[in-house]
């Protein structure tokens, strides 16, 4: 029985370590994060940055798992995803759910942020607003940030646009219902089309061009395709990073002031960078392209700025009956867009 002393010492060692990895095992905290676009993508490259700052400043106490390619779901779905506890946080576009998030989507009007040189100035614009204004449209979720990515340019093929002359007839792929209208009021022919079949269509010359930023002619892969680019028409995506209330309520005290750092106003200027400004593979794809640059002329701009603020004041106008707030917020944006110029 000599040994016994050493037996016990030994047992009540093993014992320590069990209890010590359970409670480890039960402090590590799994949160789902839902993104709809690639994981190669910029959303999904920011994303998986996002879930490993999660990982790293947490010591490992939260483990981040990243869905990528609507694989929780699709796009119109991300935000009930995170609402309803699907996902713990989630990545969404507020115009793939038109009217849900009428004040948000002011933002999406064509030319409101005209005067916003990069996407992070517009995300700016956003932050200031966001908090007071627009947070107050997401029911049933923890906002994190709002960020503004912007569709910006004419990418066109065999001929360059600079004239009112030049656009007339053009058949450029735009996105967004805003964008359509507006292109054709200064003549050109727009085309919804899906991202899947723009390079088919600017082989076949069924399309002349397509109205994007420089991270959507990358993630379509058409630069070869398109031989010049226009900067005309700024309009946004406005996406958005939410957590679910009762994932956020349920985390230890310790770890929301981390949610809570990686949300906000910079985070979301990060974003921005991330996707496009900053995106290596971006700049490396654009680079290798040869695309000449090319100034519209002042009647071009003036038309299109026109037919912008046509298109904002009818819509404005069918929505103030039931927001007769909209007008004024509007009014605000413009202002502290303009304050920039």
């Amino acid at each position: 029985m000599k040994n016994l002393p050493r037996l016990v010492t030994l047992a009540f060692a093993a014992a320590i370590s069990l209890v010590g990895a359970a409670a480890q095992a039960q402090d590590t905290i799994t949160l789902r994060l839902a993104n709809f676009a690639s994981a190669s993508g910029g959303m999904g490259r920011a994303l998986d940055t996002y879930a490993k700052q999660l990982e790293e400043r947490s010591g490992g106490r939260i483990k981040a798992e990243v869905f990528h390619g609507s694989s929780m779901g699709p796009a119109p779905k991300h935000y009930d995803l995170v609402r309803t506890g699907v996902a713990d946080i989630a990545m969404f576009v507020t115009s793939y759910t038109p009217g849900r998030f009428t004040k948000t989507d002011l933002f999406a009007l064509p030319n409101i942020l005209a005067n916003a040189r990069t996407d992070a100035d517009s995300t700016s614009t956003v932050q200031e607003v966001a908090e007071e204004a627009l947070y107050p449209e997401y029911e049933g979720v923890r906002m994190l940030w709002l960020a503004a990515l912007s569709q910006d340019r004419l990418f066109t093929t065999n001929a360059p646009v600079r004239t009112l002359e030049d656009i007339k007839g053009k058949r450029i792929r735009v996105t967004s219902k805003s964008g359509q209208a507006v292109l054709r009021a200064v003549g050109a022919d727009p085309i919804s089309i899906p991202a899947g079949e723009v390079a088919e269509g600017l082989q076949k010359n069924s399309l002349d061009g397509l109205h994007a930023s420089r991270g959507t002619v990358w993630a379509l892969k058409v630069g070869d395709l398109v031989d010049y680019q226009t900067p005309l028409l700024k309009i946004h995506l406005l996406v958005g990073l939410a957590i679910n209330p009762t994932t956020y309520d349920n985390l230890p005290d310790d770890l929301k002031p981390l949610i809570d750092d990686l949300g906000g106003p910079e985070s979301a200027t990060d974003f921005v960078k991330a996707y496009d400004e900053e995106n290596p593979m971006v700049n490396e794809y654009v680079e290798t392209i040869d695309l000449e640059a090319v100034e519209p002329d002042a009647a071009l701009v003036e038309a299109v700025a026109k037919a912008s603020e046509a298109y904002n004041d009818e819509l404005l106008s069918e929505l103030e009956a039931e927001h007769p707030d909209l007008r004024a917020l509007y009014d605000r944006i413009r202002a502290l867009d303009q304050a920039r110029n």
